[in-house]
């Protein structure tokens, strides 16, 4: 089958008509190059807000974590402080006569009688002794308390970290997605690409 000139040059206006329209111009594929170093940048940025979140939910397991041991020792601390503060001695104070000042002891939680008294032997080697280990017990508490206290706050901190960073990972995530169906949509719109 012979073409003519005439026909021939037509085929000819035809592909370049084609090759200049919307599909298969280098517009289009500038607008693929484009959406897909936009989809490139937004995989990457999901990936360092999940690196970001991973590291953020590893903090506050390693905070709570700390917060409840903390929050064991106090316990424990309190109950040996509340245990002991029971065990009280009965008396507080000894004395002898008030008379001679001689005799045997006596003992009394008053502390005005045992003073009143000559030879006064004040207060009891018992309590004496219980006191200071009550003064040691109840800063030893209060110390277990003060840490599980910054333990909690502590905790708070990392929560509201981690929830940001999940809130920014989801976003991170939504925009990828968006990113590939436009990459997706500007290959299918050509006869260049997927799909």
């Amino acid at each position: 089958m012979k073409i003519s000139k005439k026909r021939l040059l037509e085929i000819i206006k035809e592909e370049l008509v084609e090759a200049t329209s919307t599909r298969g111009t280098s517009t289009a594929a500038k607008n693929i190059q484009t959406k897909t170093k936009t989809s490139d940048t937004k995989r990457a940025n999901k990936s360092s807000r999940k690196s970001t979140y991973d590291t953020a939910d590893a903090d506050l397991k390693t905070k709570t974590a700390d917060r409840d041991a903390k929050y064991t020792d106090y316990t424990e601390k309190s109950a040996d402080y509340d245990t002991h503060v029971a065990a009280e001695p009965r008396f507080k104070y000894q004395y002898r006569s008030p008379d001679t000042g001689r005799g045997t002891l006596r003992y009394t939680n008053n502390a005005a009688t045992a003073k009143a008294a000559p030879n006064t032997g004040g207060e009891t080697p018992e309590w004496s002794s219980w006191n200071t280990t009550k003064s040691t017990k109840q800063s030893s508490r209060d110390t277990a308390l003060a840490a599980y206290n910054t333990a909690v706050t502590d905790r708070r901190t990392a929560a509201g970290t981690r929830s940001t960073a999940k809130t920014n990972y989801d976003t991170a995530v939504s925009d990828l997605t968006s990113a590939e169906k436009a990459e997706k949509s500007a290959r299918t719109g050509t006869d260049f690409g997927f799909g």
